[in-house]
């Protein structure tokens, strides 16, 4: 069978085409009933489907061309149209001498039943003469197209009223949605200044810290991830614990996983309360104890390893908040003597650790000019560092503190005959959680010295190190002047 498909629609040609080839039908394409006539003089098909509105000669003229050629054998000829579908247009094809009229945007089984029944039809019925006289052509054509104009003005008239409700609309929405604009600009501007009034100094968040390290928060999670490594490695390796074990590491893992994400939250408060990041360390650590207590002493070093990460989580959150907080508390600038505040250190160091031998050199007076308790904090970690790193000096370690006088002003030090270390690390050992090569078995946490760095900076000072391995090291900072001299 050899189909000529006639259709400006090349999607619906293609519809069509795959339909057909399907059956193992041969298809001709062609894409108007000018087109169509050609090819069918040249070569007739064995059935012609046809679109109804296509340009030039649609599906209605086409027929009446081909009923005029009467070919031999006569040629099924269906109508395809999704435009043409009322009553009255179906009438007017079969008048026209079509032996079907299907409605487009058929499914595959639909189509064929339509089609084999029109070829049904067409072979039972005697083939007689079903044509029409021009007149009544036309008339009945013309009427067609008169109402399809009309149907097409309406519609246009239609779609015009709509466009016209639309714009309306759309004039009204760009109306409301600019006042809506004015008043989000208003609220915005009102929260971000109710926002400063309120917070003043507090917390700027997660951004601020991280410019002190790109790594600030991966260095400050370090023992919380940890614990749940050494919690998960556990439940794989002890397989047979029974379920209220398994539930007690459960809640330890999901506390662990809860402290970065309420961190987060609480770096959005004006003053974050540290009892609420000390909370789930105390759930972790009855958790652990409560373990440890169950499971007996044969597992003490795992415990003891998990206690001592608990540990340094808690450090980490002490010395986070202290950093923190002097970043952002108010300055209270007075005349301070530090060399009073470096003895009271003193004192504290040497009750601390009552068998250490430590020879401290300090003059009577260093007058100076800043916050009493922030410079406090930054001599304690200043000071705490000398102590620690002269532990192992022999015969004595030897810390000295002092002042300088210098062009711009006098310039304090602090300094020990420790270890030392490297120049080049000077600059890391500013950064949380970077300590300078060799000092990873010295307690601290890393954040003292940028603790330090913060209020020096604060003040409008500067700070620097310096060393060499094997000689000591030597901090020296600069404050502001007394303004009252």
């Amino acid at each position: 069978m050899r189909v000529l498909v006639v259709d400006d629609s090349a999607p619906d040609r293609r519809l069509l085409r795959y339909y057909l080839t399907r059956a193992g039908w041969e298809t001709v394409e062609a894409e108007n009933g000018r087109e169509a006539i050609e090819r069918i003089r040249e070569n007739p098909p064995d059935l012609i489907i046809s679109d109804a509105l296509m340009p030039e000669v649609d599906g209605f003229q086409l027929l009446r061309e081909v009923k005029k050629m009467r070919l031999t054998p006569p040629v099924p000829f269906i109508i395809y149209s999704s435009t043409y579908m009322e009553e009255r247009d179906q009438e007017l094809a079969i008048t026209l001498g079509a032996d079907a009229f299907i409605v487009k945007a058929k499914e595959h089984d639909e189509f064929w039943e339509e089609l084999n029944r029109a070829l049904k039809i067409r072979k039972q019925r005697e083939e007689k003469d079903e044509s029409i006289d021009e007149q009544q052509y036309l008339s009945k054509y013309s009427s067609v197209l008169l109402r399809k104009l009309e149907q097409k003005v309406t519609e246009l008239e239609e779609t015009k009223a709509r466009m016209e409700e639309t714009e309306k609309r759309l004039e009204q929405d760009i109306s409301q949605r600019r006042i809506l604009m004015a008043q989000v600009h208003y609220l915005n501007e009102e929260l971000e200044k109710r926002s400063t009034m309120r917070e003043g100094p507090a917390v700027k968040g997660r951004q601020e810290l991280e410019l002190l390290s790109p790594t600030f928060f991966h260095d400050l999670f370090a023992p919380l991830r940890e614990i749940e490594l050494q919690c998960r490695e556990y439940l794989e390796s002890h397989s047979q614990l029974d379920s209220v074990i398994r539930k007690q590491f459960q809640h330890i893992l999901l506390t662990v996983q809860s402290i970065p994400d309420l961190l987060d939250e609480l770096l959005t408060l004006p003053k974050i309360p540290r009892i609420q990041l000390h909370a789930p360390m105390r759930s972790i650590t009855t958790d652990l104890l409560m373990l440890e207590s169950e499971l007996g002493e044969g597992e003490a070093p795992f415990f003891l390893r998990l206690m001592r990460e608990v540990e340094r989580m808690q450090f980490f959150i002490d010395d986070l908040l202290d950093l923190i907080r002097v970043k952002h508390v108010d300055l209270r600038m007075e005349a301070v003597d530090l060399a009073r505040i470096v003895r009271e250190i003193e004192g504290e160091l040497r009750k601390s650790q009552p068998e250490r031998r430590v020879q401290f050199t300090i003059p009577d007076r260093v007058p100076a000019w800043g916050d009493p308790n922030l410079l406090r904090i930054a001599l304690e970690n200043l000071l705490e560092n000398a102590w620690k790193f002269t532990a192992e000096v022999e015969p004595h370690g030897d810390i000295e503190f002092g002042a300088q006088e210098t062009d711009g002003g006098p310039e304090y030090f602090i300094r020990d005959n420790g270890p030392g270390f490297d120049t080049k690390e000077t600059d890391r050992l500013f950064i949380p959680f970077r300590r300078a090569n060799g000092k990873a078995t010295v307690p601290g946490t890393g954040i003292g010295l940028a603790i330090v760095r913060s209020i020096v900076e604060r003040h409008g000072g500067t700070i620097h190190a310096e060393a060499e391995p094997g000689k000591g090291a030597t901090f020296r900072f600069t404050l502001p002047q007394n303004p009252l001299q």
